[in-house]
């Protein structure tokens, strides 16, 4: 009986110690009488807490309820540790108040130094692309061509740098969901669409970590990434041009109207010029039976010197419909079956591709 009471006490003494344990506990050392914040960077609906550091250094937070997610603990004049906080495992912080985010010791939230160490990445990144268009204030610098393509290619190399650095440092699936999100100013370090492979890879990593709320958003965004990337498909050669409609002159028009003539489409950028080899291989284009069409967005002004020859079309919800077409200038050549032939070719394939089609046409005869 004595050792059935003892071991009923010891359980009920386990349970109530689970319950007590804090969601996040530990010590600020020198930060006695300071304050901490913890916030939700990406839960708009979470208002940020304010926890006192105690008169030994201790701090303590445990809310009712939490969402499984980052949660950034900060000083009250901006430094912050990135914590991976769930009722799943409690975090425990030993930190240094003044020297803090450095040199902090986790259980509870392994990834934590990692996320800091990707942060710096794109701290660091964005100074050095301050520092590089800097040049652009000088007096002795000019915007000519050369100059303004010169200044790319660096910010390209800078940013294919810190690129690298920040994939060596996230080897673990949620630091490398972490580092393939991170953005310096208006700039991302990675494109969700161009590096769509490195985020297919680290959506597939993340599955034991769904739980949490910011892999449930990143699982979403890449989900629609993977829509995005089968409607662009629709789009390759050897597949028929989808069905979208055009406006011209105010009358709707789709891909039917031109079949029994191979076409030409083209999607040009706002700033759109012919140069007068381009204007001749157009021109020449539409001599061999041809249709020349240049689909524009409705809300852009574009600076083009219309050509007869040429049709101008409009399309409705363009922006919606560039986004599996892909960004301007791209261009399509479409045969008299309304299959595509091919896809962003330019200059002397043009010509290559025209010569294909029209040889094919003459055999079949």
């Amino acid at each position: 009986m004595i050792i059935w009471i003892i071991s009923i006490f010891a359980l009920l003494t386990s349970c109530v110690q689970q319950q007590e344990q804090p969601l996040l506990s530990g010590y600020m050392w020198g930060g006695e009488g300071n304050r901490m914040i913890i916030s939700a960077p990406n839960d708009s609906l979470f208002l940020p807490d304010t926890l006192l550091i105690s008169s030994s250094g201790q701090i303590y937070w445990n809310p009712d309820t939490i969402v499984p997610g980052l949660y950034l603990l900060s000083k009250t004049s901006g430094e912050s540790l990135l914590l991976q906080i769930s009722a799943r495992e409690p975090v425990f912080v030993d930190a240094q108040y003044i020297i803090f985010p450095d040199h902090v010791q986790l259980n509870g939230s392994e990834h934590s130094i990692q996320f800091l160490a990707i942060e710096r990445i794109s701290k660091e990144w964005l100074s050095e692309m301050n520092r590089m268009t800097s040049i652009v204030d000088s007096p002795s610098w000019t915007p000519t061509p050369v100059n303004v393509e010169n200044l790319y290619e660096d910010l390209d190399s800078l940013k294919n740098i810190f690129r690298g650095r920040a994939l060596e440092l996230s080897r673990a699936p949620m630091v490398r969901m972490y580092a393939l999100l991170q953005r310096a100013g208006n700039h991302s370090l990675f494109d969700p669409w161009s590096d769509r492979n490195l985020f297919y890879r680290a959506d597939s990593m993340l599955e034991n970590q769904k739980y949490l709320r910011e892999v449930e958003v990143f699982t979403n965004m890449v989900g629609k990434i993977r829509q995005r990337e089968k409607e662009f498909q629709s789009f390759n050669p050897d597949r028929p041009f989808p069905d979208i409609e055009f406006i011209q002159n105010g009358e709707t028009i789709s891909i039917e109207d031109f079949k029994g003539s191979h076409l030409y489409l083209e999607f040009p950028s706002t700033d759109f010029t012919l140069s007068r080899v381009q204007l001749n291989r157009l021109t020449t284009l539409h001599s061999e039976g041809f249709e020349v069409c240049f689909v524009l967005n409705p809300e852009d002004d574009y600076n083009i010197q219309r050509n007869t020859l040429f049709r101008y079309l409009k399309l409705q919800d363009y922006k919606y419909m560039m986004i599996p077409i892909g960004k301007p200038p791209v261009n399509f050549i479409v045969n008299d079956q309304g299959i595509i032939i091919a896809r962003n070719v330019w200059d002397e394939q043009i010509d290559e591709v025209k010569n294909f089609l029209l040889t094919s046409a003459a055999n079949e005869n």
